[in-house]
C-alpha cells in the first residue's frame, strides 16, 4: 500500500473478513464477521522500491489483490504506475513459476529490519511451502502453527537434519486459550535458534498445499520469543528426540 514520499507498507494477514479500511479506527473490528475468529496481523513499513520487490515476489501466489481507497497524493501515483504493481493488480503474468523467494532478505524502513519472504503458485498437486522451500532455503528446523489435528495435518518430518514439527493447538494467548476452530492464524518458528518468526496465510492442512502461499519470515528475536511461549509438549507433534551413547572398549 502506497503512502507517500516514496514509502508505504506491507500488510500481511490471517483475517477471513478484512475490516472496513474506510471506517474509523476504533470501528475496524466491530463487524461480527470479522469477531467471529481469532487472526494474526503483520504491519511492515518499506521504501517504494522494496515495495515493488515484494509485488514481484508475491504475484507467483496468484492473489488477490483488492483497492478500498486509492490514494490521491501525488506522490504514490509512480508506484501505482510501477511495472511491478500493474502486473500485481491486472494479472499481467502469464507464467507463473513454482515458487520464489526473497533471498537474503528486504529491509524494512524501521527495526527488525530483514524480512525474508516466500511465496509459491497453486499447483495441480500437493506442494507443501513449509518442507519444499522455507526449511530447504534457511536450512533450519521449524516448528509450524497450524491448529487442527494429526489427521487433518500434513505429517511431520523427521528424517534428516532439517526437522519439519506441528504445533497443532490450542495455543494461550495472554492467559486466554484460543479454540483449534476458532483461530485462523498460522506462523512459525525455527526450532534450534529464536531469531525468526514467520506468518503466513496458509498452514500445512491437506487442502493448504493445493493453493498458493505467501509466508514473511521477520528478523525479530523479541518476537519469536513471544510466539515461542505459546509452544507447549500438549500441543505440538515433536519429532523423537534419540540420545546416543557410545561405549569404548580396550582390549
Amino acid at each position: 500500500m502506497a503512502e507517500d514520499n516514496n514509502k508505504g507498507f506491507w500488510l500481511v494477514h490471517t483475517a477471513k473478513y478484512f475490516p472496513n479500511l474506510a471506517l474509523a479506527i476504533g470501528n475496524l473490528f466491530s463487524d461480527e464477521k470479522t469477531k467471529k475468529d481469532a487472526a494474526a496481523f503483520l504491519c511492515m513499513s518499506y521504501s517504494d522500491v522494496n515495495l515493488r520487490a515484494i509485488a514481484k515476489i508475491i504475484d507467483y501466489e496468484q492473489p488477490i489483490v483488492y483497492f478500498t481507497q486509492r490514494s490521491a497524493a501525488a506522490a504514490a501515483q509512480p508506484f501505482y504506475d510501477s511495472t511491478e504493481i500493474q502486473k500485481l493488480v491486472n494479472g499481467l503474468h502469464k507464467y507463473q513459476p513454482t515458487a520464489s523467494a526473497s533471498g537474503d532478505g528486504i529491509r524494512t524502513l524501521t527495526a527488525p529490519g530483514t524480512v525474508k519472504i516466500f511465496a509459491s503458485a497453486p499447483v495441480a498437486y500437493s506442494s507443501d511451502i513449509y518442507s519444499n522451500y522455507i526449511v530447504k532455503i534457511m536450512q533450519k528446523s521449524m516448528q509450524v502453527y497450524t491448529p487442527g489435528t494429526t489427521t487433518t495435518v500434513l505429517r511431520k518430518s523427521c528424517v534428516g537434519p532439517l526437522k519439519l514439527e506441528n504445533v497443532l493447538g490450542p495455543i494461550t494467548v495472554e492467559y486466554t486459550e484460543i479454540p483449534i476452530g476458532q483461530d485462523s492464524a498460522r506462523w512459525s518458528v525455527p526450532k534450534s535458534d529464536s531469531d525468526f518468526i514467520c506468518l503466513c496465510n496458509t498452514g500445512r492442512a491437506a487442502n493448504d498445499a493445493k493453493y498458493g502461499a505467501t509466508v514473511a519470515c521477520v528478523l525479530s528475536k523479541d518476537a519469536a520469543d513471544l510466539f515461542r511461549k505459546m509452544i507447549t509438549k500438549e500441543n505440538l507433534d515433536a519429532c523423537p528426540e534419540y540420545n546416543f551413547t557410545v561405549y569404548f572398549a580396550s582390549h
